[in-house]
């Protein structure tokens, strides 16, 4: 299976809704913890794609310097 490129902006576009519509749906339960858990692998993994962007050393130490 081929992986497609996605837009990042377009990435956390799809996250925000996909996220959204599972809050709303359920609404009625306790998500604190789900949540929590579930925004620290999103937070890994869109640092991983970040850090996979920048595939040339000296890239990847302008974009750390970048957001300081």
């Amino acid at each position: 299976m081929k992986k497609r490129s996605i837009d990042f902006i377009t990435r956390l576009k799809k996250i925000n809704q996909v996220t959204r519509g599972w809050i709303n749906y359920f609404l009625i339960g306790n998500m604190k913890t789900a949540l929590r858990d579930i925004d620290a692998h999103l937070r890994t993994r869109l640092r991983m794609i970040i850090w996979k962007k920048w595939k040339v050393p000296t890239k990847r130490q302008w974009g750390l310097q970048k957001t300081r």
